[in-house]
């Protein structure tokens, strides 16, 4: 995330913030459209779907509180 707050490798956060957080950036849209056709059997394609979605939740900027 690019609000410039260091976290560590693991951190937890509230369902209401990610919701919030997921609402914000319209990320739970463009997930869904990875996932929509996705063959859950070739481990390939899980890797890049999981690859894209990691890199839409870690470049999407951190909203203000609402």
């Amino acid at each position: 995330m690019k609000s410039g707050i260091r976290t560590p490798i693991g951190f937890a956060i509230t369902a209401f913030a990610y919701d919030y957080f997921l609402e914000h950036g319209k990320l739970r849209e463009k997930i869904e459209e990875i996932i929509k056709h996705l063959d859950f059997r070739e481990i390939g394609n899980v890797n890049r779907a999981s690859a894209r979605i990691r890199n839409l939740i870690e470049e999407e900027d951190v909203p203000a509180s609402g």
